[in-house]
């Protein structure tokens, strides 16, 4: 969705991060410090003291996970949030972070939504939510996420943007959830399109899904643009690696 672009772009970035579990599996956690800015072949100004660092982390959870489904069944839960010290005056030769962007979701080559480089940007904080109900083959997935911007001249800013996606498998197939890390699984079919047991032929795994994302980029004196995605999906795995 556009504003998971925006918020969290798609890209590497240098940093150290630590992670952890319960020995239950209940909880689990990720934290580090990175330096906000991303990491391009392209970018000469890496080798110059360009530094504009972030301090992000994750709590998540699992509250419900009957041991009795097989993993067909789940609820997870879980809170992000970051603190970032952009460098609201380095732009151009080290391009000031605070700058919030997004394609559409069918990729187009321009950005849609763009709030540009915001001048005077002091610090801003990231607030995310997010949960997954799965149920069998049908599955509901949602995020909300905020950043409130602070500026060293000017009012404060606030940004957000939300999405929510169901999903449900034509084939009896489901979706995993790795508890370890809090994450979604890899998909296996039942039957592989090819070389299963018999060594016949499969359906693989075919899902539909519908989801609805908005995202704001508008506040104040920046216009970055409103959003909205309808996305229709028809997802197909023919085995679990493709």
């Amino acid at each position: 969705p556009m504003f998971i672009d925006a918020f969290n772009d798609d890209a590497r970035r240098l940093g150290v991060q630590a992670w952890g579990v319960t020995e239950d599996r209940l909880l689990n956690w990720r934290y580090g410090i990175f330096n906000g800015d991303k990491v391009q072949d392209s970018d000469a100004f890496y080798k110059s003291d360009n530094l504009q660092p972030e301090i992000a982390g994750r709590l998540a959870s699992t509250p419900w996970y009957p041991e009795e489904s097989e993993g067909r069944d789940y609820l997870h839960l879980g809170i992000s949030g970051t603190v970032a010290f952009p460098d609201g005056s380095s732009m151009p030769t080290a391009p000031n972070t605070a700058r919030f962007r997004a394609r559409p979701e069918a990729r187009t080559d321009n950005r849609w939504i763009n709030t540009d480089f915001i001048a005077m940007a002091d610090t801003y904080e990231l607030v995310g939510l997010e949960g997954v109900f799965n149920l069998g083959r049908f599955q509901f997935t949602g995020e909300y996420q905020n950043v409130f911007l602070q500026r060293e001249q000017g009012s404060d800013l606030h940004f957000w943007g939300a999405y929510g996606q169901i999903a449900f498998f034509l084939t009896d197939d489901y979706t995993p959830w790795n508890r370890k890390v809090g994450t979604l699984g890899r998909t296996k079919p039942k039957e592989n399109l090819y070389g299963i047991s018999d060594g016949g032929w499969g359906p693989g795994a075919w899902q539909i899904a519908l989801r609805y994302s908005y995202s704001d980029m508008s506040n104040g004196d920046i216009l970055g643009g409103v959003g909205q995605n309808l996305t229709v999906g028809l997802n197909w795995w023919y085995n679990p690696n493709s």
